[in-house]
Order: structure tokens, then sequence, then C-alpha cells
């Protein structure tokens, strides 16, 4: 009997013209139902995979090569109207600036409105109990008043947990998670970490948690992978390469830094 083949399976350049490249011959996998956490120091390429697998990047001026097959077909062979129907239906993502993210001049409603009827035909009477329960389970409050707030008027991590629940709207089978907790305080990040972790074990959802934290790594993640100068320079179980939290290892980067000296080079 074959093996399952991955949810997402990525071989890719990339990069700007008339500057080196970003990424050069990068190549993973991501299973379905896997947390992959994605490595690295600043500049190594980590945000450019994650605009690359959707196809942000060239709406920047970038440009990728290769192949990035996602659910049996290859989306660099897919025009832009049917990358559409990938793009927060089948995979989505959460950025690092969750103030970003948000429209600062739309209420909080009309947003998720938006986002619902991206991808659904039912009246938005269907989506607005489907968002209210979202927002119950990234435990916010769904009430009215809550929905007519404006981005300003929430806190970076209640706003964290809106766009979350913008991205998960449709069910992806993938989220991609672009240093979601970096702009979080101690407590609000370990929340969202536990949000992640939720939707993985009850959804199955696969994940690709970019990040340069690794205490937040090793405790989501099931596998690692670390990127240095636009390459993939090892993969590996979590638990191998950083150190299962509790498990008696009190600082998983040291565990990192000595099996993985290429990462901080």
């Amino acid at each position: 009997m074959s093996a399952t083949p991955p949810l997402l399976s990525v071989d890719i350049s990339a990069g700007y013209p008339g500057k080196p490249l970003a990424l050069d011959g990068v190549r993973f996998t991501v299973a379905a139902g896997e947390i992959l956490g994605l490595i690295g120091e600043s500049g190594s390429g980590k945000s450019t995979i994650a605009l690359a697998l959707l196809r942000l990047l060239e709406l920047r001026g970038g440009e990728v090569r290769g192949s990035i097959r996602f659910g049996g077909r290859d989306l660099m062979s897919l025009s832009r109207r049917e990358l559409r129907s990938v793009r927060g239906k089948e995979m989505a993502i959460v950025l690092q600036s969750p103030v970003a993210a948000l429209n600062p001049a739309l209420r909080l409603e009309t947003q998720l409105r938006e986002a619902w009827r991206a991808h659904r035909d039912e009246p938005w009477s269907e989506g607005r109990e489907h968002a209210r329960g979202l927002l119950l389970r990234m435990g916010l409050p769904a009430e009215d008043r809550f929905l007519r707030r404006y981005p300003r008027q929430l806190s970076v991590g209640q706003a964290q947990r809106v766009v979350i629940a913008m991205a998960v709207m449709h069910g992806p089978r993938l989220l991609i998670a672009d240093e979601p907790t970096s702009a979080l305080d101690p407590g609000s990040a370990g929340e969202i970490l536990e949000l992640f972790r939720g939707l993985n074990r009850e959804f199955g959802t696969a994940i690709l948690y970019v990040s340069h934290d690794l205490r937040s790594v090793a405790a989501l993640c099931h596998t690692v992978a670390v990127l240095r100068h636009g390459r993939l320079a090892d993969r590996g179980p979590a638990k191998q390469m950083l150190g299962e939290p509790g498990s008696g290892c009190e600082d998983p980067a040291s565990s990192l830094a000595e099996a993985l000296p290429l990462a901080f080079g």
C-alpha cells in the first residue's frame, strides 16, 4: 500500500528582480494534521516562504519558481481567479501584525461579513452566527457591542484573535501562522498557542508555524525545519531538536544550539 501523499509539498526558489535569491531550492512537506515549525534567524527567508506559498509574494514584485503542490494541485499553475478560491478557504494565513491585518476604517462585523462572503453563498444571517461561535471559541465577546467595534478599540491580543477567527472561518486544511505571537505579551502568546493546538487537535488543521521563538515552537510543533540564508539546513521531530517542554530541558534554545549550530551561525 502506497504512503499517503503530503498535504503540502514545496520545492521553490524565490526572490526579487536584481537581488540575490531569498529562497534557494527550499524543499519541505507538511502532512495532513501536522504542525511544522519553521525557524531561522532574521533575514533567513521565513516570511518569504509564508507569502510565496499563497503566491502573495508576486503582489509585492517578487518571483517564485518551482512547485507548490497542495491537496494534489500545483498552485503555481493556477490562475489568479483559481487562487482566490484557495486563499482563505483551503489555505489561510495569520500575519505578524494583527492591527495591520485589519482594516482600521471598518467595524469588526463588516470585516467578518466580507470574509464570509468571499467563499460562501449563504446569507450573512447564517455567517453571523458562525462568526459569533468562532469569536466565543477565541475567548472573545460575541455580542453586538463588540461586533460594532473598530480595530483601534481592541487590544493587540484581541485583534490577533479576530484575525485568527477570520482565517479559520471556512475551515482551511492548512493555516500559515507567520510570527503570530511576536507582538503579544507572554500571557496572550500562550493563549494563542493553545488556540492553535485546539484547532489542530479538534479539526485536524495542519499548521505551518513560522517563528523565531524557540520556546513556542517547542511547545506547539510536531516537527521543526531550520532555515538559514534561504536554504533548509535541517529538519526533525521537535522533541528531538528542541527538547520536550517539562522533560527537564530548561531552555529548548540551548538544545537546538547544541544540535544545530548552523541555525545560529
